[in-house]
């Protein structure tokens, strides 16, 4: 039986009893249709698991806190995603298995063949709660109002790695030595139409290595959930 697990804002503590927010309610009492003395688990990204009962199901759904103990989902390599605003629902599947693989900041970038330039942060905030929520993490990642590339560079973390279909064969991850294993880095995915010239250029100066995904033509999508897993794979937990 898998585990169950709702976000809950705000201090937690063992023994304490505590009302669920109007999202995590429904979800309790209509989808999942627990029962008083049914368990889950709680969190509220601090990085701990708080085991939980449900204790009421009247007009608010309570649950009650048992001691709480350190989650150890979160990866040793702390991934940045700089993606471009590409179509809201793509950037959303992006997002959400970004959550799911490990990324800890997500970096929502305008660039010149970006389509959608707005965003909707709160809701990229409710879809990186709920892919929490389903992976089992107990941190959720950051992720801040659209930037432009210029400012992105400027704040990310490094070393830094841009998908680059211009790139040498050669270039794939594979070629980066094994030896030099980072704690931190930035993954930079263009649009659907990619980088243009001034854009590349700004990522090769600013240290940006390009990577070559290989020779099929991919989604910015896909391009971020497979940089993410290549370097889960490379210097992660995966």
């Amino acid at each position: 039986m898998r585990t169950i697990r709702v976000f809950c804002a705000g201090e937690l503590s063992a023994r304490s009893r505590i009302p669920l927010d109007e999202r995590a309610a429904h979800h309790v009492r209509n989808v999942l249709r627990l029962r008083t003395g049914d368990p889950l688990v709680a969190f509220n990204g601090d990085g701990m698991n708080y085991p939980a009962t449900v204790v009421g199901l009247g007009r608010a759904v309570e649950i009650e806190i048992d001691t709480p103990s350190p989650a150890i989902t979160e990866s040793p390599l702390r991934i940045t995603l700089a993606l471009a605003l590409i179509r809201p629902e793509r950037f959303e599947f992006a997002l959400q298995k970004a959550t799911e693989l490990g990324v800890t900041e997500v970096i929502p970038l305008r660039t010149a063949r970006c389509v959608d330039r707005a965003g909707k942060p709160e809701r990229w905030r409710s879809i990186v709660m709920a892919a929490c929520e389903q992976s089992g993490r107990a941190r959720l990642p950051s992720i801040c109002d659209p930037v432009e590339l210029a400012k992105a560079l400027e704040i990310a973390p490094r070393p830094l790695l841009f998908g680059d279909p211009l790139a040498d064969g050669a270039s794939g991850l594979l070629q980066m030595d094994q030896t030099d294993r980072p704690v931190a880095l930035t993954w930079v995915i263009g649009p659907e139409g990619g980088f243009d010239d001034a854009e590349r250029a700004a990522l090769i100066a600013a240290g940006g290595r390009p990577v070559w995904f290989g020779p099929r033509v991919l989604r910015a999508e896909t391009a971020a959930t497979l940089a993410i897993g290549l370097a889960q794979a490379r210097w992660g937990d995966v």
